[in-house]
């Protein structure tokens, strides 16, 4: 900001002076300039103007033929207006702060406090990167840091194998740019060649969606985490999910109650984070097996839960309320037992008929079964017309938590039925 009396002003001495003579004459004018260059009078040059006509700064009509441009600051006009240009030739400002020009653009990783700057290093970025490529696609998975270190990519269970390709290479890429080669993935789905092609290191551990693991598989899934973390403090563990949350919240859960038992005072808030996950992320996503499986889990840990290592003889199984399913309340039902996800008995189909709630039925299994570890029993209805079936219910359970002679689920510990309104 500078002081003048005029147009022009020279520097200090120039303001200083007539800032004195402001107190003799009492008329000074002030002015406000930007600090500079003192501007200077166009050097115009006659120019045709062909393909990129240009409007004329006195008259703003368009120059058609020739006329006239500064060689400076580019004013054009035409040449009968040239008297009336003003007077003051202001060059333009420099490259990076004119109108019109893209700046160097600054592209950072996701998650990532690195910055790419230089074009080389832009060009080897993979697509997936640029941040307005990734603003403006709509991705068909979630990736979720539950912890720094604990990353969950699911997948929803319908999307078409052509699309969940071409995500699982976005995965892959987001990945390897952020982590290169330190993390693991483990994969709680069904085995998938190009998940290993894709990833540097996996380990497979899926099994049905729906279900809850094994418990041994359960354990075996904390054991590879805890392994993994804590070999090196950049390591990272990716959880891989095509299908329901609750597969995840599984093994989140889980895996919040194992690293619990050694936990230190500074991974407090990594087990907060994780809590946080379960509740707001996958709660409303997990079937009753698959919570009754993360109680046994923390009750063997902490020792609330007595280990049996007995083997089990299953005698009965007994229905209490019948659930109507065909028009005349016509029930089929019968029973599939699994031992570890093999199939061990199936029982004879059952008749029922008359309204909902008002039969029992009791299966009695002769001779009776001997059952040791994970088990699944699940109840099917036969469709009186054709041979389709409906799943009424499923169960599981294992035998090292039982310690009494009886086993008692309500229908809201029953999978399928916990949410269904016709079965009773």
């Amino acid at each position: 900001m500078g002081w003048a009396g005029g147009s022009e002003c020279w520097g200090p001495e120039c303001c200083s002076a007539r800032r004195e003579s402001k107190s003799q004459s009492g008329t000074a004018r002030m002015q406000l300039t930007k600090p500079g260059k003192v501007s200077e009078p166009h050097s115009f040059k006659e120019k045709v103007f062909k393909k990129k006509k240009k409007a004329c700064i006195v008259c703003k009509e368009s120059i058609e033929a020739q006329g006239l441009v500064c060689r400076v600051c580019k004013m054009a006009s035409h040449k009968k207006c040239e008297a009336k240009v003003p007077s003051s030739c202001q060059p333009p400002p420099p490259g990076e702060l004119r109108r019109n020009t893209t700046p160097v653009r600054r592209i950072e990783h996701l998650g990532s406090t690195k910055s790419l700057n230089t074009a080389k290093q832009r060009n080897t970025l993979p697509r997936s990167f640029s941040l307005d490529h990734v603003m403006e696609r709509k991705y068909d998975f979630d990736l979720i840091y539950i912890t720094e270190r604990i990353i969950s990519v699911s997948f929803p269970p319908a999307l078409e194998e052509q699309r969940y390709r071409s995500n699982l290479r976005e995965v892959a890429q987001m990945l390897k740019s952020k982590h290169e080669d330190k993390y693991l993935l483990l994969n709680l789905s069904e085995k998938r060649h190009d998940i290993i092609r894709l990833n540097p290191k996996v380990q497979d551990f899926g099994w049905p969606d729906l279900h809850a693991p094994p418990l041994d598989k359960i354990c075996s899934i904390c054991k590879t985490m805890e392994t993994w973390l804590n070999s090196d403090p950049q390591h990272v563990a990716v959880l891989h999910c095509k299908g329901n949350k609750g597969k995840t919240g599984v093994i989140v859960a889980s895996y919040m109650y194992y690293s619990k038992i050694s936990a230190s005072a500074d991974q407090a808030l990594s087990t907060l984070t994780m809590r946080k996950f379960c509740e707001d992320k996958v709660a409303a996503s997990l079937q009753p097996s698959q919570k009754r499986y993360i109680h046994y889990f923390s009750g063997l840990l902490s020792g609330t839960i007595k280990m049996n290592s007995n083997t089990l003889f299953l005698h009965h199984v007994l229905l209490p309320a019948i659930p109507t399913f065909e028009a005349g309340g016509g029930y089929q039902p019968f029973l599939k037992i699994y031992q570890s996800m093999q199939l061990v008995y199936t029982s004879g189909i059952y008749s029922l008929h008359g309204a909902s709630g008002t039969q029992k039925l009791c299966i009695t299994l002769e001779p009776a079964l001997l059952l040791k570890g994970d088990v699944m029993v699940k109840c099917y209805h036969k469709q009186l017309q054709g041979t389709e079936r409906d799943v009424v219910f499923r169960v599981q359970f294992h035998t090292c938590t039982i310690h009494s002679t009886q086993l008692w689920f309500s229908k809201d510990e029953l999978d399928e039925a916990w949410r269904g309104e016709q079965r009773g």
